[in-house]
C-alpha cells in the first residue's frame, strides 16, 4: 500500500507491520506508528494497552472459529467497536504529545 506523507509530499510504501515503529505512553499505552522515510513525520496507526490485548485475542478467537452463531457475531462486533472507540479516545487524550511529535 502506497502512501503520501503529509508534510514532504513524498510518496512511500507500506507493505508490512513490521514496519511499524513502538512508543510506550504513560499508563502503560502503547502507540504503534509509521515514519516516512523521507523527513520522518510519524502517522499513527493504534494504540494498545492490556485490555485491548485481551479484547484482540478474544476477536482472533471468534475469527478463528469455523462457524459462528448469531450471538457470536454480534459479540465480535461489539469487541471490534471497543477497541475502535478505545483507540479514538486514546488519540484524544494523547494529541497534544502527538503534535508535539509532529
Amino acid at each position: 500500500m502506497n502512501i503520501q506523507c503529509d508534510k514532504c509530499n513524498k510518496e512511500f510504501s507500506i507493505s508490512s507491520i513490521d514496519t511499524e515503529d513502538e512508543q510506550l505512553l504513560s499508563n502503560n499505552v502503547t502507540r504503534y506508528y509509521i515514519s516516512c522515510p523521507s523527513c520522518g513525520e510519524q502517522y499513527t496507526s493504534y494504540f494498545l494497552d492490556d485490555s485491548m490485548s485481551e479484547i484482540q485475542q478474544e476477536i482472533r478467537r471468534l475469527k478463528n472459529k469455523q462457524e459462528l452463531t448469531t450471538k457470536q457475531k454480534n459479540k465480535l462486533m461489539r469487541l471490534t467497536q471497543s477497541i475502535t472507540s478505545m483507540n479514538m479516545e486514546y488519540m484524544n487524550t494523547y494529541k497534544d504529545i502527538l503534535q508535539d511529535n509532529a
